[in-house]
């Protein structure tokens, strides 16, 4: 497409015969039966002329008027679309866009037309719903908040059934240290304030003697516990079942 400048002359002013205010590059959207002042003038006397032969009856010009004055209006409103499309594609195709007066009374002249194709291929029906449905992303959007809402729905259930917990556990320990070296007081009749025995040998060393008795499993601790949980009511798991239910 090309930008044509306008050609009636500067300050010439713009006129409604025969379509002019219609751009030349979108003018296929005007309706083929465009009004200018002197086919409205035309219009307006045929029916009178009938009327006054006795033709038609009076209340038919009123009807015939009216029906002028909507195709007026159905062209004014096609002329109106035609110009937002043009300064859409002005604003597009150029920097300055409207801003330039050359621009502004230029107007966009199509060099070629859409080739519609002689025959084209009929797909089955089934096919072309399937393709529209995956083209849609709104559609899939609601498959993924369905399958989220389904998951959601699963583990409310699940917390509304009784739940069983085992717990086990195996630990090993280690002990050892130096041998309490602090006399023993003496009382005065000579004797000792506590008696204290001999230290067992096993315990008796440093980390080393700690690591040794954990890696050997020689002080070994084992437990094994059950838990059973029966929810009598769960009103919120139920509410929350019951509104995805519905979602």
């Amino acid at each position: 497409m090309l930008i044509a400048p306008d050609a009636r002359p500067a300050g010439a002013p713009r006129t409604s015969d025969q379509g002019q205010d219609a751009p030349p590059c979108l003018s296929g959207s005007i309706p083929a039966s465009r009004l200018g002042s002197a086919d409205v003038v035309e219009a307006n006397r045929y029916p009178r002329r009938r009327a006054a032969i006795g033709a038609i009856a009076p209340i038919d010009i009123i009807q015939a008027e009216a029906g002028v004055q909507t195709a007026e209006l159905d062209l004014r409103q096609a002329r109106t679309q035609v110009a937002q499309q043009e300064l859409i594609l002005k604003s597009a195709l150029t920097r300055t866009g409207v801003d330039s007066i050359e621009i502004m009374d230029a107007h966009i002249i199509t060099t070629d037309t859409i080739q519609v194709p002689a025959s084209e291929m009929v797909r089955p029906i089934q096919d072309l719903v399937g393709e529209a449905l995956a083209s849609r992303v709104e559609m899939r959007q609601s498959a993924i908040s369905m399958e989220n809402n389904r998951l959601d729905m699963k583990g409310i259930k699940n917390a509304m059934l009784p739940s069983v917990g085992v717990n086990a556990n195996f630990q090993n320990s280690g002990l050892a240290g130096a041998p309490n070296s602090i006399p023993i007081p003496i009382l005065a009749n000579g004797t000792p304030l506590v008696v204290r025995s001999d230290a067992n040998p096993t315990f008796i060393g440093n980390w080393s003697t700690i690591f040794n008795q954990v890696l050997s499993r020689k002080f070994t601790t084992y437990s094994l516990s059950f838990s059973l949980t029966v929810p009598l009511i769960n009103a919120a798991s139920l509410a929350d079942m019951i509104k995805y239910q519905l979602v």
